[in-house]
């Protein structure tokens, strides 16, 4: 089913503060199933097999087929890679900023398109499997656990363009008025990804136990037990991410930046390796050639793992619980317990590397 938003889907693609643009979120199979198989072995022995199946999908796009650069009069828009764009979106333009008595505001218009549109499906497996077995006080349970997870998700890179029309005092042309630069064609920055992509990230979780129940008399039982994770990065199947290994950086093939200097009296940016200047609009840009702009960057399996990261191996989790009768009447019954948990790490830190 569809869920209409007037004003945008937030993080997820697209935000505006113009109702008659919003956003539509397509929600797509959200759904799962799982089965489970019980038998008892003998009078003492009892096994337990349970899978399942979960999906979840949705698509946000803008929810009025008029926002598109043909319908908005910006077909002629130049931009750096034309085939990024999806849907024939618009880039985001910003107006905010510093800009004295007669500037834009917290209200300018804003449209959040500048990755839109955004897809995201994840879909599951996850099996269980236990064998209790009891002798005389005591129940013993093993099993294992495992879960599949698959994550086809596009970046948050700005493909359609992200273009800012705020007003900088080292632009010579800029007007002091944001709407007045977005007229006359005079931007403080502008970005573009080169392409939209989605990553297809994959995840596995194995984990097993043992613990025992243990009825020591009348009154005290004992729970006891051992549970071990291994829980394997999230990771795109297609190595299209990277990470940046800081002590991979070296310092002497870093890029340069420009400068500000004053020369023969005029505010200008300053190359300070070769002595090379350029208006003052170039401050603090990158000098064109110089350095590597992949120092200390490594993608997916080549130089690094292919999984990012080195997995940090099996996570031992001991488990204690205590149930003690005070009086012995059944009337009042102190409880208590503790144990090590581990969870693994939001997929959000890892999806952003696919956008380097």
């Amino acid at each position: 089913s569809d869920r209409l938003a007037p004003y945008g889907g937030g993080t997820t693609g697209f935000q505006t503060n113009i109702p008659e643009f919003g956003s539509r979120d397509d929600q797509r199979d959200n759904r799962g199933i799982s089965m489970t198989a019980a038998v008892t072995l003998n009078n003492t022995t009892f096994l337990e097999m349970t899978y399942g199946r979960a999906r979840n999908a949705f698509t946000n796009i803008p929810r009025s087929d008029d926002f598109t650069k043909a319908n908005l009069g910006l077909s002629g828009l130049p931009m750096l890679y034309p085939g990024a764009v999806q849907l024939d979106l618009p880039p985001r333009f910003n107006y905010n900023g510093r800009v004295g008595t007669s500037g834009a505001s917290g209200t300018s218009p804003l449209n959040s398109t500048e990755y839109a549109p955004f897809l995201n499906e994840n879909p599951t497996q996850d099996f269980s499997g236990s064998l209790t077995k009891t002798f005389g006080p005591h129940t013993v349970k093993t099993g294992a656990y495992f879960t599949h997870g698959f994550k086809p998700q596009s970046h948050r890179a700005p493909a359609n363009g992200n273009i800012s029309f705020q007003n900088d005092a080292s632009n010579p042309l800029d007007t002091g008025y944001p709407f007045a630069n977005a007229a006359l064609g005079i931007y403080q920055t502008y970005s573009q990804a080169g392409e939209w992509f989605q990553g297809e990230w994959v995840y596995n979780n194995f984990e097993w136990y043992a613990q025992d129940n243990w009825r020591a008399n009348d009154r005290l039982t004992l729970d006891y037990g051992l549970r071990f994770y291994w829980m394997q990065p999230t990771y795109d199947k297609n190595n299209m991410a990277s990470n940046f290994l800081p002590d991979q950086f070296d310092p002497s093939k870093a890029p340069r930046l420009y400068y500000p200097a004053i020369v023969n009296g005029v505010r200008v940016a300053l190359d300070r390796a070769t002595g090379q200047t350029q208006p003052a609009a170039a401050i603090g840009r990158l000098v064109p050639g110089s350095g590597t702009l992949q120092n200390g960057l490594f993608k997916q399996g080549d130089g690094i793992s292919d999984q990012l990261y080195e997995n940090d191996g099996i996570k031992y989790a001991p488990r204690f619980g205590v149930s003690y009768d005070l009086t012995g009447k059944q009337k009042y019954i102190f409880r208590g317990g503790a144990g090590i948990f581990y969870n693994r790490p939001m997929g959000d830190t890892v999806y952003g590397m696919i956008e380097q």
